[in-house]
């Protein structure tokens, strides 16, 4: 990990070392729960779509990556089962990536292991801490400074785009 000028890590580096132990915790209690055919790529997709679908432009703008590089993870996830293309009900040319049953019995698992894997946290670092770190989380940061484009701001666990 990087260190700040004054020797100590960063905010940045201590919160990317906190959102690894979730992920990891998530995808190897995923793997003993039998789905071990997802992957990073695949867990940021599910966290990103919405429950009435999504569609893959919008996924790759939430993600962070390219439009190619979302549509070969969501034709992954097509061709695993877990997620499919429905008609967009707002135009006729456009699909929405929605959950397939089987996508949404491991959506469900995996909120449930973020529930344990939170309770874990407590354990180890108390529930006073937790609940300290999740109102930080949920708080309105406002715009990043110097951001020249519509703002992310932190909100539960999804980034969201203020126009």
């Amino acid at each position: 990990m990087s260190s700040s000028l004054t020797g100590s890590q960063s905010l940045i580096d201590l919160s990317l070392s906190a959102y690894r132990w979730f992920e990891d915790g998530m995808l190897g209690r995923l793997k003993d729960a039998g789905w071990s055919e997802i992957t990073r790529a695949h867990s940021r997709v599910f966290t990103s779509i919405d429950r009435g679908g999504t569609r893959s432009s919008e996924l790759a703008r939430r993600l962070g990556v390219t439009r190619q590089a979302a549509h070969q993870t969501i034709q992954e996830l097509v061709e695993l089962g877990f997620l499919q293309l429905a008609p967009d009900p707002t135009s006729r040319r456009a699909k929405r990536v929605v959950l397939t049953p089987r996508g949404k019995r491991v959506v469900a698992d995996a909120r449930e292991i973020f529930r344990e894997l939170e309770a874990t946290l407590a354990r180890r670092i108390g529930r006073k801490r937790v609940a300290r770190l999740r109102r930080a989380f949920e708080s309105d940061w406002g715009e990043p400074v110097g951001q020249p484009r519509p703002a992310r701001h932190v909100r539960g666990a999804r980034l969201e785009v203020v126009e």
